[in-house]
């Protein structure tokens, strides 16, 4: 099914707007590592 038909676009220039922004969104989450989880470390006194 194409991303067209799948997102209910009415053209070709639409999808390509739509990918194009998609794989935007997903390369700033890689960047910025929106989404993962946080969580503290315990850091260990100096010996």
């Amino acid at each position: 099914m194409s991303i067209r038909v799948k997102h209910g676009l009415e053209s070709d220039d639409q999808a390509f707007e739509w990918l194009v922004k998609f794989a935007l969104r997903e390369g700033v989450k890689k960047i910025t590592g929106r989404g993962r989880a946080l969580y503290a470390i315990e850091r260990k006194p100096p010996a």
